[in-house]
């Protein structure tokens, strides 16, 4: 008898172990894949440089937006998301960039987020 007690109280315990084992691994939220970087690159000086502790974006006055998402890439080489916007941050209806509009980067993870703004320049060094 004792030993029946013994085993069903072992049975019981591990059967405990596991019922807060699963609870547990249904509250636990997956970690977003990919990397954090928001940073990004020029590949072309001759149409944008960057002010990287600045998060500024030196442009030509009459740059257009085709001519900066085609020309980025992220410090780390990951793939990034870019969006454009007006300087309050709403969608743009032209297609031209004026200053203090904004380039918006999200990183691969999708969590990450963060922004340029852009400022005229009389030329690109």
């Amino acid at each position: 008898m004792k030993v029946l007690n013994a085993i069903m109280i072992i049975a019981l315990g591990l059967i405990l172990v596991g019922v807060l084992y699963f609870a547990n691994q249904d509250g636990e939220e997956e970690l977003p894949e990919g990397s954090e970087v928001t940073v990004v690159l020029s590949l072309d000086h001759d149409v944008f440089q960057i002010n990287q502790e600045e998060r500024i974006i030196y442009i030509l006055e009459g740059t257009v937006q085709d001519d900066i998402l085609g020309k980025l890439v992220a410090k780390d080489g990951s793939p990034q998301e870019y969006r454009i916007t007006t300087s309050e941050g709403s969608t743009k209806s032209l297609d031209e960039l004026y200053e203090y509009d904004r380039l918006y980067v999200t990183s691969e993870n999708g969590v990450e987020e963060d922004y340029y703004h852009f400022e005229y320049v009389i030329e690109l060094n």
